[in-house]
């Protein structure tokens, strides 16, 4: 069978029986579509050889693709390979490669004073502003998702005990400290906002002016929104922010087993990467001042 065939043969079964997505089919193609070009000018699956992978891998590290790149075309091919052998329609070897482990990539992190201009952006005068602030200081606060923000029921979180309940990952549920600072404002949202929304006898905290639940995308737009007019230039997310309230806890001496339970890691060594950012902000901060003479 000529390769370009087996190409859109193996798109289907991978969107067919594996339930790929179209983002996943679509960089497996590119990446496919870039083996069978080093091929050239074999054109037949009976002509790919068990050695090809490898010298593919190669030419493309020595051409400067990143190493996600890199692990992401070693999977696609050799998944392709799997499904061609299982077809008959190739008959060699499918070789496992030493391939580079994928760089860790610390998370961005603002700082005290740009996560204060940021939180506050908004216009608390206005509706809008105000529970967007609320928004904003309950993230901060937790350390939640924003899924899990977004998903907040209002009889989730007591506000006289300053505790918010959560579901998260695996439907797994957490209690999670709410600072009195940021309960302020969301008593003053659910008082002066929530309580004339169209959805106020709704489950769900945080409403948009329709009274259904906001969606990511309008809090991602919010996020940049704000950071914008705070004059951030910093890379930023909603996201972001929880990389924050982790970082900004270890830096002020907060248990790493505690942050740990906070934001609802199943292994500590995920936490522990905010102990890296950590090391690396306070060395920074003694390279410009402490290590002035």
């Amino acid at each position: 069978m000529r390769i370009s065939e087996a190409i859109e043969d193996f798109s289907t079964y991978m969107r067919v029986e594996r339930g790929a997505s179209g983002a996943t089919l679509e960089a497996y193609c590119g990446d496919l579509a870039a083996f069978s070009a080093e091929l050239s000018p074999r054109i037949l699956t009976e002509e790919i050889e068990a050695s090809d992978l490898e010298k593919f891998l190669i030419k493309q590290s020595s051409a400067g693709y990143a190493t996600a790149t890199l692990l992401r075309r070693y999977s696609a091919v050799r998944h392709f390979l799997c499904y061609l052998k299982e077809e008959g329609l190739y008959e060699g070897d499918i070789e496992k490669i030493r391939t580079p482990k994928k760089e860790k990539r610390l998370p961005d992190v603002l700082s005290y004073e740009e996560v204060e201009r940021l939180l506050d952006a908004p216009d608390t005068t206005k509706p809008g502003g105000l529970r967007d602030k609320a928004m904003l200081e309950t993230m901060y606060a937790s350390g939640m998702r924003v899924s899990e923000l977004l998903s907040l029921e209002l009889r989730r979180l007591d506000l006289d005990k300053g505790v918010a309940t959560i579901i998260g990952k695996g439907n797994k549920q957490r209690h999670v400290p709410v600072s009195d600072f940021a309960l302020d404002y969301v008593r003053r949202y659910i008082d002066l906002v929530r309580s004339k929304n169209k959805g106020a006898a709704g489950k769900y905290l945080f409403l948009n002016r329709s009274g259904r639940p906001l969606s990511r995308v309008y809090f991602w737009k919010c996020v940049k929104r704000y950071a914008e007019q705070a004059g951030i230039v910093s890379p930023i997310s909603p996201h972001g922010l929880r990389h924050c309230f982790a970082t900004h806890l270890l830096e002020n001496g907060a248990d790493l087993r505690a942050v740990q339970e906070m934001l609802g890691h199943s292994k500590i060594a995920t936490t522990q990467i905010y102990t890296e950012v950590s090391a690396r902000r306070l060395s920074s901060a003694y390279k410009l001042f402490g290590g002035r003479k």
